[in-house]
């Protein structure tokens, strides 16, 4: 799959709308999206573990910049964190 279909682009405009209604978010400074793969990191790698979901995100983020080009800049930690928020939103227009 190299484009996300109309469910799971449903799901993820949800799952980022939820989150940003969320009255005790994970972290108040990060925009909802990263604030909800960092939620999902942490269910995720209980399922998966670590490994398992640091080998999704990668794809998931090679995906995304295809259609939002500074999320290429972002790299996936040891522990299936995304790294370069800072530097990312620095060079949002």
């Amino acid at each position: 799959m190299n484009h996300a279909t109309p469910k799971v682009r449903k799901l993820a405009r949800w799952l980022l709308a939820l989150e940003a209604a969320a009255t005790t978010p994970v972290g108040p400074n990060m925009p909802a999206a990263f604030r909800v793969c960092e939620k999902l990191r942490r269910t995720l790698a209980r399922l998966a573990g670590v490994a398992g979901f640091r080998s999704l995100l990668p794809r998931a983020l090679a995906l995304a910049a295809q259609e939002v080009s500074w999320l290429q800049g972002l790299r996936v930690g040891a522990d299936g964190s995304l790294e370069g928020l800072k530097e990312a939103e620095a060079e949002l227009p």
